[in-house]
Order: C-alpha cells, then structure tokens, then sequence
C-alpha cells in the first residue's frame, strides 16, 4: 500500500527526499501536477513514518534516499537543456532558505559543471549561484517592504540564510543601489 503510494508519486513527477525524520516533496515537471496528486499527498501525510522506514530501508543506513523522476528528453536537446534550468531553478527557489553548494546545485541539475553555468549564462546572464543570491536578496527585499517595521532587517536576512550582516548589506546596496535600512526606511513612509 504505502509503496503503491511512493511508486505512483515518483510515476507522476514527484521527488522524495528523505532527510532526518522529514519527507520533502518536489514537482520537478514544467506543467502543473495532476489533480489526483494532492490526493496522494494527503494520503502520504497520514503514513509518514511508514514512508520514511522504507526511504530508509531503501538507501541504507545513514544516507538519504532519493527518488527522481528523470529528465524525458534526449540528452544535449534544447529540451533537455531547459528541463535541466527548470530543475535548477526549482531546486534553488526551494531550498533558498537552506545552506546549499555548486555541487549540490550540479547533482539537481544532471548535467555537468559547465554545461550548467553554461545554461545560466545563456538564459539569465549569471551563474547559478549568483541567480541563487539575486533571488534570495529579492526575497529579503519583499519581506522588508512586507514587513515594514514588524520585524527586523537583521532577522529577515538571517531567515533567507545570510549570516554575515555586513556582507549582506553590501551585496544588498549592489543589487538595489540601497541599504536596506534606507528600504526599511521608505517603506515606513508609504505604508
């Protein structure tokens, strides 16, 4: 039953992830998923632990399991190319709260190094990690403006993963030609 349940997940497009006691769920196709899926997910929610004992006994001890649903396109297509920038993207707008390296954003993305910056370069004029930074500080932006003085710029920046406060707001400055104090600031003033 409940492997019925991870198969059909993983037939419609549905990556597992198992990591600790959590099971993470990712739509990797373009299109939106099928209605039948939420269906599933909620069937899913009600045998999680069954879920992550056979996460685990699929991957072994100590290691997370993974089940992708793999790019249907011939390798080296333009198809391919942009299913690979999908996944990325996908993969970066998830985890952007989360500590994440190249090599993570590589095995995500199933192609090599350089066809990865490559594809980034090509479609955003950035690399992955750039495009990675340039979201996160968006995000950071949006919930300054959101949260006006409810909550603090420090606390905010922190939340979307940026430890070093002084690093942050220089990069911060670079990207919107403002501190964010002065964005803080302004959004106090037209509430």
């Amino acid at each position: 039953m409940v492997t019925d349940l991870v198969s059909e997940l993983t037939s419609i497009g549905y990556e597992l992830l198992l990591e600790g006691d959590h099971v993470k769920l990712h739509y990797m196709k373009p299109d939106d998923p099928p209605d039948s899926a939420r269906m599933l997910i909620d069937e899913l929610k009600v045998c999680k632990a069954e879920v992550v004992n056979i996460l685990r006994a699929k991957s072994g001890p100590g290691s997370n399991a993974t089940f992708k649903w793999r790019n249907p396109y011939p390798r080296g297509t333009p198809e391919a190319r942009r299913e690979s920038l999908l996944q990325v993207m996908t993969a970066i707008w998830e985890t952007a709260r989360e500590e994440v390296c190249l090599e993570d954003v590589e095995r995500v993305s199933g192609v090599s190094r350089f066809k990865l910056y490559e594809g980034f370069k090509q479609h955003f004029g950035m690399s992955p990690l750039a495009f990675r930074k340039k979201y996160r500080l968006e995000e950071v932006r949006r919930n300054i403006l959101r949260s006006g003085s409810r909550s603090s710029i420090s606390g905010i920046a922190m939340d979307w993963g940026f430890t070093h406060l002084g690093r942050f707001s220089i990069e911060y400055k670079k990207q919107f030609n403002e501190l964010p104090s002065e964005t803080l600031k302004r959004s106090r003033q037209n509430p």
